[in-house]
């Protein structure tokens, strides 16, 4: 699976898969800073090139999660990697709580 974005949000995605077991195959995504690694702590890939994010879509796992903060920039990474072949997963945290007041859930 892939998350887009490698910084700090997409880190604390990152603590979320371990958490819950599921790190195996997963690469991130950045295309925005000048000068990032090949690979974030010296063992996920990171690809820098849309071009290589719809390969991977295409030939391996289509899936991808936002490790991005921004609501408007998460719905345009969403459109954007969908209309390459991605298929947006959700990523919840097994230690998450919804709160019991004033909450709608839907």
């Amino acid at each position: 699976m892939l998350i887009v974005g490698a910084k700090g949000f997409a880190k604390e995605v990152l603590e979320i898969l371990h958490g819950n077991g599921t790190v195996e195959d997963l690469l991130f995504y950045d295309d925005v800073t000048p000068i990032f690694p090949d690979t974030l702590y010296g063992k996920f890939l990171v690809l820098k090139a849309l071009e290589d994010a719809e390969k991977l879509f295409a030939s391996k796992d289509n899936r991808f999660t936002i490790g991005l903060g921004n609501p408007c920039l998460r719905a345009r990474i969403a459109e954007k990697f969908t209309a390459i072949g991605g298929k947006l997963v959700s990523t919840i945290s097994d230690r998450a709580v919804i709160g019991s007041y004033g909450v709608t859930v839907g």
